[in-house]
């Protein structure tokens, strides 16, 4: 989908002068989507302003959303609700000049002004001597400027809305949960797992046969006791592996033989990786419930998220293995719910086990939980290594 050019926006911004007069009732975050409601009399006006770097977009959606949104405050939300709601829109400005920018003017001399440039998209608010943005500002840019007006092609609000729509119900449709298609992921994971375990199966038991005749072929003559002994000891060692790959490979095949799509149905989708992979850059994300969460991803970003965490933060760990540190950000005394701390260690068990995660699906695993109070980095020695007490245990399945 293309973003709104200039002329589109000119449209949009003469149909958006029919709200002045009209009183901001709510703002509503969905990241990337900010929504500020305006009321009059006995209508509603959603302005939908969707932050998509590639495809900055404005919209207004009469009466009700015709989509369903997931609360996630930020800052420029709270803002808003602080400084403008309750109070009426004064009027819309547009200067043809600037590009795909406008303002709206409030009664309490508050201004809102949405740059919706590609790759340059914000939303800035001005209120009681005071700013805030929805990313850092930067300088306009004249080359985000349609200069050929004439050249341009107009769509009507109605045709941006169905395309905007259609993107986001397909986007909805990919992350929704549909317990065959589920069913099928499943199995082809657990064939997948069994395949790469049945080939290092075949490899163990091709060792164990080369090491079985050089014990055949010597005599003790012709090698030392310290190599004899080497032999014997490889020569356990693969059978061990052996037994211990043969008993994943039946829990592997038990567990698909188990698979149906009533036990499927009752499993609740659980996000394996990030909803947003690019906010992975600032090492935290927002879950659906409001909860703030961070991993690092290796010893330096769990030790520089452990010095900035509070005392009462939440740190998760895989327990007995090296790996991601988990975080939950929280407020004082604010209990989180066993399914957002399913969600984190489940994403801290994956970027801990990384190119085992698939041999291990299916396996209970367990996490350590303590406030970030009781977990101290260990001086002098290596970098990411902690002491922890008053640790809780959880335990998760791999899925």
């Amino acid at each position: 989908m293309k973003s709104m050019n200039q002329k589109e926006m000119a449209n949009f911004v003469s149909r958006l002068k029919s709200l002045e007069g009209f009183t901001l009732n709510a703002v509503h975050s969905d990241s990337p989507i900010l929504i500020l409601e305006f009321y009059s009399k006995k209508e509603i006006q959603f302005l939908m302003i969707d932050m998509k770097p590639s495809q900055p977009i404005a919209l207004l959606f009469a009466n009700q959303l015709p989509f369903k949104i997931v609360k996630q405050p930020k800052p420029i939300s709270l803002f808003l609700k602080a400084h403008f709601v309750g109070k009426s829109l004064k009027s819309v400005e547009f200067n043809q000049e600037k590009g795909r920018l406008f303002k709206l003017n409030f009664t309490n001399d508050g201004v809102i002004e949405l740059r919706l440039f590609p790759h340059g998209q914000n939303i800035i608010a001005f209120a009681d001597k005071k700013q805030i943005s929805w990313s850092k500002p930067k300088p306009l840019v004249l080359n985000n400027l349609d200069l050929d007006l004439d050249s341009l092609s107009v769509r009507t609000e109605s045709e941006i809305k169905e395309e905007w729509l259609s993107l986001r119900n397909k986007s909805a449709q990919k992350n929704s949960f549909i317990p065959e298609e589920e069913l099928k992921k499943q199995k082809v994971k657990l064939e997948k797992a069994i395949l790469k375990v049945s080939h290092s199966l075949k490899e163990q038991e091709d060792e164990l046969k080369i090491q079985m005749e050089k014990l055949e072929n010597i005599s003790s003559s012709m090698i030392s006791e310290e190599n004899l002994s080497q032999i014997y000891e490889n020569k356990k060692r693969i059978e061990k592996k052996i037994i211990g790959q043969k008993t994943r490979i039946n829990e592997l095949l038990s567990q698909k033989k188990s698979l149906n799509l009533d036990n499927i149905k009752k499993i609740k989708k659980v996000p394996l990786a990030p909803p947003n992979v690019k906010e992975i850059k600032s090492k935290r994300w927002t879950l659906p419930s409001g909860v703030t969460v961070a991993i690092g991803r290796n010893a330096k970003e769990n030790t520089d998220l452990l010095r900035k965490s509070k005392p009462w933060d939440i740190w998760l760990h895989l327990k007995d293995f090296p790996g991601a540190y988990g975080f939950v950000f929280r407020k004082k005394n604010q209990k989180i719910s066993k399914e957002d701390l399913n969600v984190v260690s489940l994403w801290v068990a994956k970027m801990s086990l990384k190119n085992k995660w698939e041999t291990h699906l299916g396996e209970k695993v367990s996490l350590v939980l303590a406030e970030c109070r009781y977990v101290q980095a260990i001086k002098g020695d290596k970098l990411g290594r902690v002491t922890f007490k008053n640790a809780k245990t959880l335990v998760i399945t791999l899925r």
